[in-house]
């Protein structure tokens, strides 16, 4: 079962470095979001994994812990959003995921994103901001941070920065934050059918 996992882990990362090849980025270059998913499709396929300890922060009801994306949105996103970051990085987002610095949650209009973040030097972070979909997937949503500031600092953290015996606890959600407060949540929730890793 672990070696089928890191098989998967592995596939995750080769499709990846396949979405953002040299080819397909000069395709997509000077073209619109649309243009490019016309180019590409936008099919979700998995390219991480939220660890099983992080996944109740992202929700209560979710399933599999995967995290999917389509092919034309992550090109336009690093096409037209990140052109300065080379496709390696982003094939190494289950890294951060395994241990990110902070997790913090907003709500625009009334959809629910959880941002895992994993600061990589004084000004850089990573940002995996995921949101639970209808259809119980976990979508990818941006994934990289360039600025001279902290990112989202003025949301509330949802994840204590302690461990306690490797079992991350749960700040309570300031109550005139915006979301959905933790503290309502359902702490005996037990995640069922869930792939697994990383643990």
């Amino acid at each position: 079962m672990e070696e089928n996992i890191e098989q998967e882990i592995a596939h995750m990362k080769s499709r990846i470095l396949t979405w953002l090849s040299p080819e397909n980025l000069a395709k997509a270059k000077g073209k619109t979001k649309a243009e490019i998913i016309a180019i590409f499709g936008n099919k979700l396929q998995p390219v991480s994994y939220i660890p099983l300890k992080f996944l109740l922060y992202v929700g209560a009801d979710i399933n599999d812990n995967r995290v999917y994306s389509g092919m034309g949105y992550f090109i336009d996103h690093a096409v037209n959003h990140h052109p300065n970051i080379l496709a390696e990085k982003y094939a190494n987002v289950q890294t951060f995921l395994n241990n990110p610095d902070d997790i913090k949650e907003t709500t625009k209009e009334r959809n629910r994103s959880v941002i895992f973040i994993k600061k990589t030097d004084r000004y850089n972070a990573v940002l995996v901001h995921t949101k639970a979909s209808e259809v119980g997937k976990i979508i990818l949503h941006t994934s990289f941070f360039s600025q001279s500031k902290k990112p989202y600092a003025r949301l509330p953290s949802i994840r204590s920065t302690s461990l306690e015996d490797g079992i991350p606890s749960i700040s309570p959600a300031d109550n005139t934050a915006a979301g959905r407060s933790l503290s309502a949540r359902k702490d005996d929730v037990k995640v069922q059918q869930v792939v697994g890793y990383p643990k």
